[in-house]
This record gives C-alpha cells, structure tokens and sequence, in this order.
C-alpha cells in the first residue's frame, strides 16, 4: 500500500473515532432557568443589620419558579464566625469546609415563569468580611410535583463593621 493511502486510511479512522467519541459525549444539561440572581438590597451592610436579598428568576419552560432558600458554607464565611454568631451548623461528613448554616427557610411562593422574592437574614454577632451566600431554588411544572428540579445560585455580600451609634 502506498503511503498517500496508508495517510488516507489513518486520516480516516482518526475522523471517525473523533466523530464516535463527539456522538458519544452525554449534551451537557442547560439549568432550569434562564436567569437566577441575588442581589443585596441594603445600601451598605454592617455586622448587626437584617440583610434583604432580592432573588430574581426566570425559569426555563415547561417548568415555574417556586421556592428558594439561603444559606453559607462554612469555607464561604470569615474564619470564627460561626462560632462567634453561634449558627446553626449542618456538619459534613466529608469536610469541614462544606459544614453549612440555612440564613433563610425554605419559602414557597405561587409558581411563575418569571418572579422576584426578598428573603432576610440577620447577622448578628457576624464578623465584618466578604461572605458568599447560596440560593437554593426549586423550578416545578405547572401542576403536581413530578419532575420539579432543584438548583443554586450564589451572591457575595461585604459586611462591613457596624458603626457605634453613641
């Protein structure tokens, strides 16, 4: 066989096998929603202050924006300030960083396409620093609960130190 040939023979079977690996490739799945922020509402935020978040979503059809909830990993959080604020703890087994407080309940809220919630949390006791926070969010068809899907979003919120007020 000559060598052009041999050329085209291997040229050959290295286009297929990338053409078999591309087909075989799972499609990567698109989240339930379009859009899915939170944004802090307080103009500045201090150590002490209730801080409101204005969660935005639109979610991706078939299925409608129905429930959030907020919470901060403890690898997310100022060092010591769990233990200074005393917040409830979730522990991870697996690792200490992804021990985790809830902030805000699970709230449910008649199911839309496109809504907007404000969800509160206070942070008394907290230490001044950058933290980011996590939205859980539930996306559920228009009727019953069947084939409802979760997902996450996350903000960063900068807690500056409360200014004495005497």
């Amino acid at each position: 066989m000559s060598s052009f040939r041999k050329f085209l023979c291997a040229a050959g079977a290295i286009l297929l096998s990338c053409f078999v690996l591309s087909a075989a490739e799972p499609a990567k799945k698109l989240p339930p929603y379009e859009s899915l922020t939170g944004t802090v509402l307080n103009q500045t935020a201090a150590v002490g202050d209730t801080v409101r978040v204005r969660i935005r979503s639109k979610a991706r059809a078939p299925l409608f924006f129905h429930a959030t909830r907020l919470f901060v990993y403890r690898k997310d959080a100022v060092p010591g300030c769990f233990e200074k604020a005393g917040l409830k703890t979730q522990k991870n087994a697996k690792s200490a960083g992804y021990d985790s407080a809830e902030l805000a309940k699970w709230e449910w809220f008649p199911r839309k396409p496109e809504a907007e919630v404000v969800r509160e949390f206070s942070t008394a006791d907290w230490l001044p620093g950058k933290y980011i926070i996590h939205i859980h969010a539930l996306y559920y068809p228009e009727k019953g609960s069947q084939g409802y899907v979760f997902s996450a979003g996350r903000f960063e919120l900068n807690l500056h130190k409360a200014v004495n007020k005497n």
